[in-house]
């Protein structure tokens, strides 16, 4: 990319004035569900399929999750505990193995509520890096998942109940809900841990978008025009900008044509070509479909009737001579800057089948 290109997309980035968001998502988290489970069409390892929700388009985004509300059981002579996990066991903690393709699990406190960050398919070895909330503690402000990687969501707020920030990776389409359990809370989740868990969470997740993802809405159309004829190129990005564009003619760009129109006032030969536009900002940049511009060496079929004629030097004489010109002709057509006898004659050349001038 040129640094023309990137210039222009950068500072779309930079005029972005807000973020959007989504709409927010309420779903019910079931205790038996496992994060472990995430992207898989049945649950293996839980008792029930996680919950997920689709994330939207965008390539910085992130989530925050605005409500959580109930409780759940590990075992039912447990006491119940809420999305930060069970404070009744305040010595307890998370400690628990990688599993099909999805990082493992260490956290402070049982049965806190987590996520992952998933593609369309299902998690595959090796699994991510298991991050240790042990030791990065549960206090932050934002956190970066890896995709396929647990992460601890709890109440979604940090101890001044400032409401926390989970960015979305590139790539990810849904976000998994559930839990972490195995026997003991160690080791390796096995299934017969989650059947005995009961209760649910209510979980309100908010994503918001910051980047959205260009979308060319009007493309470039082809012309075949006469010389002198105006040709105005539209490549219009759809709402959700701004965005950053860039002309190009046969694959070269055009120097500071960096709108979302390209203006040839006067076009000539020398004009014909591939045109097309890239759109985008600083995350993604797409290209145009290509516009084919032909402007021909000139155009003696003055009276638009389809035959090139007697009548095509008739109009032009009498328009030089100072008639009404109602098809709007260039009378200039040897293009030498004046309209005269000039013109007139290399029209009949054109006519006889001498060509253009």
């Amino acid at each position: 990319m040129s640094p023309s290109v990137r210039d222009a997309f950068a500072l779309a980035a930079l005029a972005i004035v807000g973020a959007g968001h989504a709409i927010a998502q309420s779903v019910n988290v079931d205790a038996r569900a496992s994060v472990f489970d995430a992207g898989r069409a049945a649950a293996l390892v839980g008792s029930v399929t996680p919950v997920f929700l689709s994330l939207p388009d965008g390539c910085i985004r992130y989530l925050e999750v605005s409500a959580v509300s109930g409780e759940v059981r590990a075992f039912p002579a447990s006491l119940p505990g809420g999305p930060d996990g069970n404070a009744n066991y305040a010595t307890v903690n998370t400690t628990i193995n990688p599993a099909q393709g999805v990082s493992g699990a260490r956290h402070p406190r049982v049965m806190a509520l987590l996520g992952v960050f998933t593609t369309d398919a299902e998690p595959q070895s090796p699994s991510p890096d298991t991050v240790d909330f042990l030791s990065f503690g549960t206090n932050f402000a934002q956190i970066t998942p890896e995709l396929n990687q647990v992460f601890w969501i709890g109440d979604g707020r940090t101890d001044a109940n400032a409401l926390q920030r989970f960015a979305i990776p590139e790539g990810a389409t849904r976000l998994f809900l559930g839990f972490a359990d195995a026997p003991n809370f160690r080791g390796d989740p096995a299934p017969g841990s989650y059947s005995d868990n009961s209760g649910s969470l209510s979980v309100t997740v908010a994503p918001v978008v910051l980047q959205p993802l260009p979308t060319i809405g009007v493309q470039p159309a082809d012309f075949e025009v006469c010389p002198g004829t105006s040709i105005l190129l539209q490549c219009n990005g759809l709402l959700g900008g701004p965005w950053g564009y860039q002309w190009r003619k046969n694959g070269q760009n055009i120097e500071g044509a960096t709108t979302e129109e390209l203006l040839i006032s006067s076009a000539g030969p020398e004009d014909s070509g591939e045109y097309d536009c890239l759109v985008g900002n600083s995350c993604r940049v797409i290209t145009s479909r290509l516009a084919s511009v032909t402007v021909f060496d000139c155009c003696p079929d003055m009276t638009a009737d389809g035959n090139i004629d007697q009548d095509d030097v008739n109009y032009l004489a009498n328009v030089i001579a100072g008639g009404e010109n109602p098809l709007a002709v260039d009378p200039d057509f040897n293009r030498d800057g004046n309209a005269d006898q000039d013109d007139v004659l290399a029209l009949i050349n054109a006519v006889g089948g001498g060509g253009c001038p």
